[in-house]
C-alpha cells in the first residue's frame, strides 16, 4: 500500500466498512512491514480521515519504518492525531480493547 493506486484499495474498503455501521469506528492499519510511504497515498488516505472524521473513534499503526512513520507524522497533523505504535504486543492489545469494547470477541491472527 505505499502508492496511491494501492491505497484507493484501501480507501474503498474503509468506506464500504464505514457505511455499513451507525456506529463510530475504531481503524487499525498494519504498516509493520511497509518500507515506503508516498506522497500521493499519504494524500489520498488523509483526505479520506478528513472526510471520514465525523464516523471514527480512533485511528492507529503499526509502524516498523521510520520514512512511513515520518509519513504517518505528517497526516496526524492534519487528522488532530493517529496513535503510533511501534511494537507488536501494544498494537494488539489496542485492537483487542477496541473490539471488546465494542461487545465484541477478540481471536487473533495466527502468526504468519
Amino acid at each position: 500500500m505505499f502508492d496511491a493506486e494501492r491505497s484507493r484499495i484501501a480507501v474503498e474498503v474503509i468506506n464500504e466498512f464505514v457505511a455499513d455501521t451507525s456506529r463510530k469506528v475504531d481503524i487499525f492499519h498494519d504498516w509493520e512491514a511497509m518500507e515506503l510511504y508516498t506522497t500521493d497515498a499519504r494524500t489520498e488516505l488523509t483526505e479520506l480521515g478528513l472526510r471520514l472524521a465525523p464516523r471514527i473513534n480512533s485511528l492507529s499503526v503499526l509502524i516498523g519504518s521510520s520514512l512511513v512513520e515520518m509519513g504517518v507524522t505528517m497526516a496526524g497533523i492534519k487528522l488532530g492525531g493517529i496513535r503510533i505504535f511501534t511494537t507488536r504486543a501494544e498494537f494488539d492489545q489496542a485492537v483487542r480493547q477496541a473490539v471488546e469494547s465494542q461487545g465484541g470477541t477478540y481471536k487473533p491472527l495466527p502468526p504468519d
